[in-house]
């Protein structure tokens, strides 16, 4: 009777264990591409990440960021962070922050930061893009006002 009752129970707890899951839904995306560029020169080696803004009332299923590493042309393409294998961001208003990976891997020749630090937080990035479905899916990110000389 005990292992029965033990059985039900693991049952039980499995199926509720199942049915929670992470409970993020997937927001409607559009791909996004584009290209980083400085004085009209591509930027190879930087993280890309556009940030989602949060809608008053969404917080607890506020879409997730997407994020990109520029090539050695400066290009990229967004994928969803909610689902990896997903590409996209999600439709709305984005920040877009930016990360030195080439500063970042330089451990033997240190590459100082190539941009303004202002483009790594969220709350000093000046830059934005509005995700529209259907809308333009080409972005080019000219930050030639933020490199370091």
């Amino acid at each position: 009777m005990k292992n029965i009752q033990g059985l039900m129970l693991v049952l039980t707890l499995g199926l509720l264990l199942a049915g929670c899951g992470d409970g993020k839904k997937i927001p409607p995306l559009a791909e996004i591409s584009g290209v980083v560029v400085a004085s009209g020169q591509p930027v190879p080696q930087v993280k890309v990440v556009f940030i989602p803004e949060t809608v008053e009332g969404q917080v607890l299923d506020a879409p997730q960021p997407s994020t990109a590493i520029t090539d050695e042309s400066g290009k990229f393409t967004l994928f969803y962070l909610g689902d990896p294998e997903l590409s996209g961001a999600a439709i709305g208003r984005h920040r877009i922050t930016m990360d030195d990976i080439l500063h970042h891997e330089s451990r033997e020749e240190p590459v100082p930061f190539r941009f303004s630090q202002s483009l790594v937080n969220a709350g000093s990035t000046p830059l934005t893009f509005e995700v529209k479905e259907g809308g333009d899916t080409a972005v080019t990110l000219d930050i030639s006002d933020h490199m370091v000389e």
